[in-house]
């Protein structure tokens, strides 16, 4: 019997749970799996614990013997080609649809591909590459966020700022929230983070690029507005809470808890260790984000990070079988918001 723990840190609380795995690969050193055809007909087959990518016909893409895990890349119509990452122990590479290898400099994560450009991670670190694998922005960022007309919103040292195409700085490392409507419009907001997203508007000040020229305190205060229909939240009133507990008894804080009881015991009981994860023996915490809409569904659904093997799927997976949740609510009004939910994979024995 081999033993595993998923952890669930939820942001309030650390909860534990400790699960027996009864092992389904009778011999891990003969490991054979194929996966579903995926969206673009290709498979992927497990062979002696190490997979490979083969088209239709059965033909050879991504050859096997190094990587034990490959997934194609979440990719919008504007990126204009299929890729797939390929992933060993310790990084992973990035190949297209015809088995080219696109970039294998030591990345450790791929994150979405468009209008031709990729998110590119390398350890803590955050970068951009195009389809043909050339380096746009260097990985020397927090994190990228790729806007319209070309610009990035990127951090340095936890703030914010503004980067073109060719690594310029635009708007400088300064500010804590920055909203790019396109090239010519750049809104830039210093201050109290949680005044900025609760949408109070009490602490902060902005700043402004209109067609390339900065304007200084654009607004310092105004008055607390209701929620726009399509803006998206971190921090509310209420927040969301997985069904299961409106119609008990008890305060609001009560049903918060039996809530929160009730995601946990979701989680348990639908999650499952990824097999490849256990072969190698592959262990981390993964992050799902998504969104929950007014009426309690779940939109936006994505990976924020992975540990390899399959684990960011599992996690994927869960929130993609999720029932409604009860909205969030922000001055008596259902609003849109944002929650990440990290699941932590450990194995035992």
């Amino acid at each position: 019997m081999k033993n595993c723990k998923i952890i669930l840190w939820l942001g309030f609380g650390l909860f534990l749970f400790s699960l027996s795995c009864t092992p389904i690969i009778p011999n891990v050193l003969n490991y054979n799996y194929t996966f579903p055809i995926d969206q673009h007909g290709n498979q992927v087959i497990a062979k002696e614990s190490y997979c490979s990518l083969v088209d239709g016909s059965g033909n050879t893409i991504i050859p096997g013997g190094k990587y034990i895990y490959i997934k194609p890349l979440n990719y919008d119509k504007s990126c204009g080609t299929v890729l797939y990452k390929a992933e060993t122990i310790n990084t992973i590479d990035l190949y297209d649809g015809k088995g080219k290898l696109v970039n294998g400099g030591g990345a450790t994560g791929f994150y979405g591909c468009d209008e031709g450009l990729i998110h590119m991670k390398k350890g803590d670190a955050a970068g951009v590459i195009d389809t043909e694998g050339k380096e746009i922005i260097p990985a020397n960022y927090g994190y990228i966020i790729i806007e319209e007309d070309m610009l990035f919103v990127a951090t340095k040292n936890k703030k914010r700022g503004v980067i073109d195409m060719n690594n310029e700085t635009i708007a400088p490392f300064i500010y804590d929230r920055i909203d790019v409507v396109n090239k010519d419009s750049i809104y830039l907001y210093t201050g109290d983070i949680d005044s900025i997203m609760l949408g109070s508007r009490e602490s902060y000040e902005l700043d402004a690029y209109f067609n390339g020229e900065l304007t200084k305190n654009v607004e310092r205060y105004s008055k607390v507005k209701a929620p726009d229909s399509k803006e998206e939240f971190k921090i509310v009133e209420r927040m969301p809470r997985f069904p299961g507990c409106e119609d008990e008894a008890g305060t609001d804080k009560e049903k918060k808890r039996c809530a929160e009881r009730k995601l946990l015991e979701y989680v348990y009981r639908n999650i499952k260790y990824p097999q490849l994860a256990r072969v190698h023996d592959i262990e981390g915490m993964a992050v799902v984000q998504f969104i929950v809409e007014k009426d309690g569904s779940i939109s936006g659904q994505k990976i924020l990070r992975d540990v390899k093997g399959g684990c960011g799927d599992a996690a994927l997976d869960i929130v993609n079988s999720m029932p409604r949740w009860i909205p969030g609510y922000q001055r008596d009004k259902p609003v849109r918001v944002q929650f990440n939910l990290p699941v932590r994979f450990k194995l035992e024995g």
